[in-house]
């Protein structure tokens, strides 16, 4: 969960309502207009009779932060949303929307690139891409539950496949790892277990020349150009294809392993209870350099800041010998996560080109 995604209002109605005229189209149940408080800081649509406790339930990630300002922030505003919620009083201080959803869904929780219609009992939730164009991260979370397998102490969630832009998934009873406070127990299972991974994707690299390694690349931004019919994605291919060409002319000869990667490996998508590591969101699930996993978790380089994360790019340049290949695949994970409405999107990835343009022409 990320505070405020719902701050485009109209863009996120938009969105909710296609979609579930496209559910409503796919799943033969009962469909009610149903009256939804939009409570943006928390990213959720949550119907207007919904019991405070599965409110609770799905907050409870927020409440257990542990960092004390943003705990105890938490802590006051999801106690005044209930006990707003419990008077009926919501409606006088959330903006209200009707929408036409299956009664078993009370709660919808907004992401990037989906949507998660969480059912009662808190126990599966209905995701679902938020756009056409979205189908390709939903169908890269299919496919990485075939093709990871599950170990005695790392799993992916339970999902089902309804069609490439819906499937099933369990809902798992954790917390993300970069809220918890471990102890010892727990650090050194988090890490034998991350170790696991890791070294499965050691093991089942392979090696491939830099011309195939580059127009593979090449090949999926090309293809989410496509979906997508974007002027600013259509210009940040474009630099990509001659960033990469450029690379080309400098390391013909390179090899380099890949393998299949999660591709957003931070630690709000690390899930810890007392059995088992959860792994969750592989919506940019395909194959990548080898190291590239490895170093967006062990660097954490989804959850500091601006400055630390330049700093920690050009350590990983230095560092390594597939430094500059780490950087173009952060340039294609920033253009495949660009966002008109997010203002940093672009800054990103200006910063990670004028990196790597600076190391090749020098």
């Amino acid at each position: 969960m990320k505070f405020s995604q719902f701050k485009d209002t109209n863009k996120l109605q938009n969105e909710v309502y296609e979609s579930l005229i496209y559910l409503n189209k796919i799943i033969k149940t009962a469909s009610l207009n149903e009256k939804f408080y939009l409570i943006p800081k928390l990213n959720i649509l949550i119907r207007k009779n919904t019991s405070v406790k599965l409110f609770l339930d799905v907050t409870k990630e927020y409440r257990k932060n542990k960092f004390f300002f943003t705990k105890y922030f938490s802590l006051i505003y999801i106690l005044l949303t209930s006990i707003l919620i419990k008077l009926r009083l919501a409606q006088l201080f959330f903006k209200t929307i009707t929408i036409e959803c299956p009664d078993f869904y009370p709660i919808i929780l907004g992401g990037n690139n989906r949507f998660r219609l969480i059912e009662a009992s808190n126990n599966h939730a209905l995701v679902m891409a938020k756009t056409p164009k979205d189908i390709f991260f939903v169908k890269n979370a299919i496919r990485a539950k075939k093709e990871i397998p599950i170990s005695k102490d790392i799993d992916i969630p339970n999902l089902i496949p309804i069609n490439e832009r819906v499937y099933y998934e369990e809902q798992i009873d954790s917390i993300a790892i970069n809220r918890l406070s471990l102890n010892e127990n727990q650090k050194g299972f988090l890490e034998n277990s991350m170790n696991f991974f890791f070294n499965y994707q050691s093991i089942q690299s392979r090696t491939i020349s830099i011309k195939s390694y580059l127009r593979y690349k090449l090949h999926v931004l090309n293809y989410y150009r496509e979906i997508n019919n974007d002027d600013v994605i259509n210009d940040l291919v474009d630099e990509f294809k001659e960033t990469i060409q450029k690379i080309y002319k400098k390391q013909s000869l390179r090899k380099l392993n890949v393998c299949l990667s999660h591709g957003d490996l931070n630690r709000g998508n690390v899930f810890i209870n007392n059995e088992k590591l959860h792994i969750i969101d592989w919506e940019f699930f395909m194959y990548r350099f080898s190291k590239y996993d490895y170093y967006i978790y062990t660097k954490n380089l989804r959850h500091i800041d601006f400055d630390a994360y330049l700093k920690s790019l050009r350590g990983i340049l230095s560092e390594d010998l597939d430094g500059i290949i780490f950087l173009l695949e952060e340039l294609n994970f920033r253009i495949l996560n660009y966002k008109d409405d997010v203002p940093h999107s672009k800054i990103f990835i200006n910063q990670i080109l004028e990196i790597i343009k600076q190391n090749i022409n020098g």
